[in-house]
């Protein structure tokens, strides 16, 4: 079929767009056999000039095979809907790649709710998916769950990691990593005070990647620490702000790490406060963009939650799909929002 007659993009398209062989650009798409960088490029180049993309549904409809997919996720208007970002961006893997034979379904959890987590988990297990993403942030009971996947079901973990586990991969950035750079942030921030402390705040659920990120931060911080669990779950302003009156005197603290999305609620508290502290927090979600704003928030680390969700199932796509086999992580690079940029980066909270 040719592109004239059709408007479908062929190998053969690409092949003479790229200047190489068909049998090249197989080698390239299918990721199998041997061929030049210089070749990957031409094609790579090719494939973005055309506008080709791979028409999976008509392989894989030729062998009568129909994917469900299954991500066990926190449920995605929480936490100030931060989760609704890799939601989007597997919906969005799914559009570009016109995969219509494909289901993803989504298990919704509340993220301290070890009762619903079970729940969600078991009904995944039921619907016996072809694969799976997750993102363990219960990290027992995600173990739990793995344990009763199949070895040669796959499941891609994001936003955190269970090392060692029977995972395909994982997409997100490196905690500890993440921990040394806001250590290294806040070490710029309070300027060589190594009197007073730097006050961590973590939420009260265990955690392992919140786990390895504050072990980062601890381990490269110049200044003395202390860590302050904080419960939000209840969502009540006037006894969470009671409690950081209590854990965060103004006079012998001289900045604060958030180590999860909730910096916005530290920053409410400092306006409401009139206090300005130093404040280092995490996630890109418009309350804390307008922290940034304010001037309540100096620094936020972005890891890219959209592009995470995306990866994920483009590895599940790829592994069932396109038979590939030989997969590595993929890590997230970290962006630093301050005040100065952070007009470049509202167009993704819209």
């Amino acid at each position: 079929m040719k592109k004239k007659n059709s408007g479908v993009i062929t190998i053969e398209d690409l092949a003479k767009e790229a200047g190489v062989s068909a049998g090249t650009v197989d080698r390239v798409l299918h990721n199998r056999g041997r061929y030049s960088q210089a070749s990957e490029e031409k094609v790579r180049g090719a494939i973005k000039k055309l506008g080709y993309k791979p028409n999976l549904m008509a392989r894989n409809l030729a062998k009568q095979k129909t994917c469900r997919l299954a991500c066990l996720i926190p449920r995605v208007h929480q936490r100030q809907e931060y989760w609704t970002f890799p939601a989007n961006g597997m919906q969005k893997c799914i559009q570009e790649f016109n995969l219509h034979h494909i289901t993803l379904d989504f298990f919704e959890y509340g993220r301290r709710d070890r009762t619903e987590f079970r729940q969600k988990a078991q009904s995944c297990l039921e619907g016996e998916y072809d694969g799976y993403i997750l993102a363990p942030l219960i990290s027992d009971l995600s173990l739990e769950f793995l344990k009763k996947i199949s070895p040669h079901t796959p499941v891609v973990f994001f936003n955190s990691d269970l090392p060692d586990t029977q995972r395909l991969a994982y997409v997100g950035q490196r905690n500890y990593r993440g921990g040394k750079l806001a250590a290294w942030l806040m070490n710029l921030l309070v300027q060589g005070n190594t009197e007073q402390t730097i006050r961590i705040i973590s939420p009260t659920v265990e955690n392992y990647h919140l786990d390895r990120r504050i072990l980062g931060f601890q381990e490269n911080l110049h200044s003395p620490h202390s860590l302050i669990y904080l419960d939000d779950a209840q969502n009540q302003e006037e006894v969470i702000f009671a409690s950081l009156d209590q854990n965060i005197p103004q006079k012998s603290t001289s900045g604060i790490f958030v180590s999860d999305s909730s910096a916005y609620i530290v920053a409410s508290w400092l306006k409401s406060r009139q206090i300005k502290i130093p404040l280092l927090g995490y996630d890109l979600i418009k309350a804390n963009c307008q922290g940034v704003q304010e001037g309540y928030i100096d620094v936020l680390l972005n890891q890219r939650p959209y592009q995470q969700g995306y990866d994920s199932l483009r590895l599940l796509i790829q592994y069932l799909l396109m038979e590939k086999r030989d997969f590595s992580d993929i890590i997230m690079p970290i962006d630093i929002i301050t005040s100065d940029n952070i007009e470049e980066f509202l167009s993704l909270v819209e």
